[in-house]
């Protein structure tokens, strides 16, 4: 939720995001299938919320959060909802972008979702005061980073790892982006990809899914105690 990667210039959609927490956050369960409405969620969860900051569905839609929006804001002393229950309600809804234009997002503490849906990309925001929608390419290859922990210098730094990394493969798998999100800055523990602040705060997992057009595939590397997960889902025509 604080580092997200898409690649969609290859064969497959490969989407990763490395969630960095508070040491003292209770550890997130390993991916689920569960049902919600009418749709098949795939998540790993937050059981503090209750909601998640990585989803994919049966239809080989995804939704991941970022925390903050444009810039980064001043925290109140309470918010109405948790951002990861508002990620798995819109992921959870017949037409997510849809959902998000109708939703009320008053009271809640700003965020962004990258958002891919039938095969359409989008970057949605709330920064608590309105709403931006923008669509991108998704044939091609992005890299975020939350405002809330990392300055502007410091996110141009990592796009330019991200865009290094990339320049010359003329093929990129989800193994290729599981290194860059466990390797990437790796000499720079405050703002690399696998940052710890003072063993305060410190990227806790690592998530990612791969999509074609028979299943998603979700892999989850929980950080401490060192664990491994995977899970697949059969994605409907």
């Amino acid at each position: 939720m604080c580092t997200v990667s898409y690649i969609g210039s290859g064969r497959e959609i490969i989407i990763t995001s490395n969630r960095d927490e508070s040491v003292v956050r209770p550890v997130a369960l390993p991916p689920e299938v569960y049902t919600a409405g009418q749709k098949q969620l795939l998540y790993p969860k937050d059981p503090s919320g209750g909601g998640s900051w990585f989803t994919a569905d049966h239809f080989g839609n995804a939704a991941v959060l970022l925390n903050g929006a444009e810039e980064k804001h001043l925290r109140a002393l309470r918010y109405r909802k948790s951002r990861g229950l508002i990620l798995t309600e819109v992921a959870a809804a017949a037409s997510p972008i849809v959902h998000w234009k109708n939703i009320s997002l008053e009271g809640i503490e700003p965020f962004t979702i990258i958002l891919l849906e039938k095969k359409e990309l989008y970057q949605l925001a709330w920064n608590g005061r309105k709403k931006t929608n923008i669509k991108l390419s998704s044939q091609d290859n992005y890299l975020w980073s939350s405002v809330t922990l990392y300055s502007e210098k410091f996110r141009r730094k990592r796009d330019m790892w991200f865009r290094d990394y990339l320049s010359g493969k003329l093929i990129i798998s989800a193994a290729d982006m599981l290194s860059f999100h466990s390797e990437a800055g790796k000499d720079d523990q405050e703002n690399g990809l696998m940052m710890n602040r003072n063993d305060v705060l410190q990227t806790v997992s690592i998530t990612q899914i791969s999509i074609n057009e028979e299943r998603v595939a979700m892999t989850y590397l929980q950080m401490q105690p060192r664990t491994e997960y995977s899970k697949m889902m059969a994605v409907c025509p």
